[in-house]
C-alpha cells in the first residue's frame, strides 16, 4: 500500500487516541470528501511553550574558557507559543497543505519573486533534478551574488519580523488565500479551516494534565497475552516525563466533551495563526505574496538581491542605493 506524502502519523499525546497507518483508509476517505470536511468539528488545540535557551559570548570577560574559547553567559530564554492540533484535525491540515503548497508553486512559477523565496518549498538543484536545495544551497546563492559584485560597495541588509504567525492578518490572509485558489470566495471546506485557524480555540496543557489528577492514558499489553494491549490511566509524576512513560493520550474525545469544555480559551483576535500546524507555514508564503513581488521589484531595480525564509530576509544592494531603495521600505 502507497501512503501518500502529507498522511504523516505523530505521537504526540492529544484528545483521543493516535492515529496510526492502520488508520489510513479511513482517514484518507474522510479529509479527501470536501463535504466532510466543510463541516468537520475541529477540536481545541494544545498549547504548550518551548523555552529555548540563549548563550551569548561574555565580552566583559578577556580570559578564555579551557577550551579556548570566549566565555559564554545564559542570555535572555527564548519562548515559543506551539499549537499542537489532534491528530485527526492535523492530517486534514496536512492535506490541505499539501492542495494549498502545490496551488502556490502553480501561482508563482511565472513571478519574477518566483527564486527568492526558499522557506516551505521544494526547489530543485537544478531543473529537472531529483533532489531540492538546502539551506546550504541557499547560502551559497547569497555569496555567489557577493562573489559575482566584488568590484562594488555593497550593503547586506537582514531583517526578521517579530511575532510574524501571531501577526498575519486575517482579512489580508482570506484575500490571499481566495487569490491562489483562483476563487472569488474562499470554498466552504478551506473556509472551515480558515475559521479554525483565525478562531482559535486552544487549551492549556499542563490544566488538562492536572484536570485528570496527573493521569495519562497509557497502552499496556494485557497478561497472558501476546498480542492484545489495552490503554489504562496511569499517574506520571510530570509532563516531561509523557515520552518516557509512553503516554498515549489525555483522555477520549467523549470524556472531553463530558469533563473539560470549562478549560477552552478561545482567541478571537483579528490577527495570527497558530505557530505549529501544518498548513501555518504555506499559509505565510502565501500572506507575503504581495510583500515579496514589491520588496522584489524595488531591489531588483537596483541591481540588488533578495532571499526571504519565513519571516527571516535578507537584501544586499549597492551602499549608494541603502537609503533611498531599501531603509525608505
Amino acid at each position: 500500500m502507497e501512503i501518500e506524502e502529507w498522511f504523516k502519523t505523530k505521537k504526540y499525546p492529544h484528545i483521543g487516541l493516535p492515529i496510526t497507518i492502520k488508520d489510513y483508509n479511513w482517514v484518507k476517505e474522510y479529509v479527501e470528501n470536501s463535504d466532510r470536511v466543510k463541516i468537520h468539528s475541529f477540536l481545541p488545540l494544545i498549547h504548550k511553550s518551548i523555552i529555548r535557551r540563549k548563550f551569548r559570548a561574555d565580552n566583559s570577560i578577556i580570559d578564555l574558557n579551557p577550551s579556548g574559547k570566549r566565555r559564554r553567559i545564559l542570555g535572555k530564554p527564548k519562548i515559543r507559543d506551539i499549537f499542537f492540533a489532534s491528530h485527526l484535525d492535523s492530517l486534514i491540515l496536512s492535506k490541505y497543505n499539501e492542495i494549498l503548497a502545490t496551488k502556490y508553486e502553480k501561482y508563482i512559477e511565472g513571478l519574477s519573486f518566483n527564486e527568492s523565496i526558499v522557506a516551505y518549498r521544494k526547489i530543485p538543484i537544478s531543473k529537472g533534478a531529483d533532489k531540492n536545495k538546502c539551506n546550504i544551497d541557499f547560502a551559497k546563492t547569497t555569496f555567489e551574488f557577493i562573489q559575482r559584485n566584488n568590484s562594488k560597495k555593497l550593503t547586506a541588509i537582514v531583517a526578521d519580523v517579530t511575532s510574524f504567525f501571531d501577526n498575519l492578518n486575517h482579512k489580508i490572509l482570506k484575500t490571499q488565500w481566495t487569490k491562489v485558489l483562483k476563487e472569488n470566495s474562499l470554498p466552504q471546506d478551506h473556509y472551515n479551516i480558515f475559521k479554525a485557524l483565525t478562531k482559535i480555540k486552544y487549551i492549556e496543557a499542563d490544566q488538562l494534565f492536572e484536570s485528570y489528577d496527573n493521569t495519562m492514558m497509557v497502552e499496556r499489553g494485557i497478561p497472558n497475552s501476546s498480542n492484545k494491549t489495552e490503554y489504562v490511566r496511569l499517574k506520571i509524576k510530570n509532563i516531561k516525563f509523557f515520552k518516557e512513560k509512553g503516554a498515549s493520550h489525555y483522555c477520549t474525545k467523549k470524556e472531553f466533551l463530558k469533563n473539560n469544555l470549562n478549560l477552552i480559551i478561545s482567541k478571537n483576535n483579528s490577527v495570527g495563526i497558530p505557530q505549529g500546524s501544518p498548513i501555518s507555514a504555506t499559509l505565510a508564503n502565501i500572506y507575503m505574496l504581495d510583500f515579496d513581488q514589491e520588496i522584489f521589484d524595488e531591489v531588483s531595480s537596483v541591481g540588488g538581491f533578495y532571499q526571504r525564509y519565513s519571516d527571516d530576509l535578507i537584501i544586499i544592494c549597492e551602499q549608494r542605493y541603502e537609503d533611498d531603495k531599501v531603509n525608505q521600505r
